[in-house]
């Protein structure tokens, strides 16, 4: 249900919001990510088998293109939500210490941030008079994830 949900806000922006939604969404696939996503853990659990009847959701990759998706999704339209953005940021950057993704995935993710580095799509990457110790901050943890990201053999 929580995938759903993601569905269901996601398209619903950039109208509307929820911080305490958001925060409660990315807890729950950061304890998803702890409990199912890894080496066997999907061949012995029902919950994939269930989530591929229900939403299309095959494997741990599919799980883990989720995850991308609702990262990028919350730098772009959650930017001034600080502690929104700040857990999305330590979510990117649990996921980049153990889980491999794919070259398009770190191509699109590094694309995104050159692209948006100039404009007002990641908030906090910009350069302004208003920035914060906050925007620093997550500055540095999402550089952190995307070198350890870029680091990675993609093999």
């Amino acid at each position: 249900r929580v995938f759903q949900l993601i569905a269901l806000m996601d398209a619903q922006l950039p109208q509307s919001s929820n911080e305490k939604v958001e925060l409660a969404i990315l807890s729950f696939l950061d304890q998803f990510r702890k409990t199912y996503v890894g080496d066997q853990l999907q061949h012995t659990s029902k919950v994939y088998a269930r989530m591929s009847e229900v939403l299309g959701i095959t494997d741990d990759n599919h799980v883990l293109e989720t995850f991308m998706t609702k990262i990028v999704t919350n730098l772009k339209y959650r930017g001034r939500c600080e502690p929104v953005i700040s857990r999305t940021l330590q979510f990117l950057n649990d996921l980049s210490v153990g889980y491999p993704f794919s070259l398009n995935f770190v191509e699109h993710l590094t694309s995104h941030t050159l692209m948006f580095q100039q404009s007002k799509h990641f908030p906090f990457l910009g350069i302004s008079d208003n920035y914060s110790l906050s925007d620093l901050r997550c500055r540095t943890v999402f550089y952190t994830a995307l070198t350890r990201l870029l680091m990675v053999d993609l093999g």
